[in-house]
């Protein structure tokens, strides 16, 4: 923004950050959309997944392609770039969440090493820009090869997820010591009966709990 635009520090800082903080309440909407679209049987589970991952990264990618053929348009430029980070978030409805779809036991574990691989990027994508701008970064065609890069990255994962990816929970979640999947499911209804009778009867009394009974 301060080598091509010709934003000031201060503006350069108050531009880049404030569309984070559109994305923190577009993050709300979309995991409230996402869940209306599942609970209302509108959308299955994986289409829901996929759906909000493309909303993350194919449409960021074509605006950041986009942004390298505004020109001088800064109102245009500003634009594409605010939409851009805005929707990134509903990956947490997307690909993120389905961690939790394809493995519930081993969800944190899971989670660190995917946000591991993914964090990288925060390091590994300016030292690419650097490398690809080589001493040109007053040059908007030298930019435009790091918004292809960005595009390339970002849409073809996507595909990768929208090939491969699915909510079905997998063999490897179940450990022996563990109980197994229809033992869960059970053990799940007993829980929600054991609170649906409890909000219904009120609080149970210390004999119930202790297996005893007063006459």
């Amino acid at each position: 923004m301060k080598s091509i635009l010709g934003f000031s520090v201060e503006k350069n800082g108050l531009l880049s950050g404030l569309p984070f903080v559109c994305s923190y309440v577009a993050s709300v909407f979309f995991c409230y959309l996402a869940d209306k679209l599942v609970t209302k049987s509108i959308m299955s589970l994986l289409a829901v997944r996929k759906l909000m991952t493309a909303i993350a990264q194919v449409l960021p990618g074509i605006l950041v392609l986009f942004i390298g053929y505004v020109g001088c348009d800064i109102n245009l430029a500003l634009v594409l770039w605010f939409v851009a980070v805005t929707v990134v978030p509903a990956a947490y409805a997307g690909a993120m969440a389905n961690v939790v779809d394809i493995a519930p036991n081993f969800a944190g574990p899971v989670l660190a090493f995917a946000q591991t691989i993914h964090m990288t990027a925060s390091f590994l994508s300016p030292l690419a820009a650097f490398h690809i701008l080589d001493g040109r970064d007053l040059l908007m065609s030298s930019w435009r090869i790091v918004f292809y890069v960005t595009a390339f990255v970002s849409i073809s994962t996507y595909f990768v997820y929208q090939i491969w990816g699915t909510t079905e929970i997998q063999p490897w979640n179940y450990v022996p010591d563990l109980p197994k999947r229809h033992e869960q499911q059970e053990l799940m209804e007993e829980n929600r009966e054991e609170d649906h009778s409890v909000v219904s009867n009120g609080k149970p009394s210390v004999s119930e709990h202790n297996g005893t009974n007063v006459t």
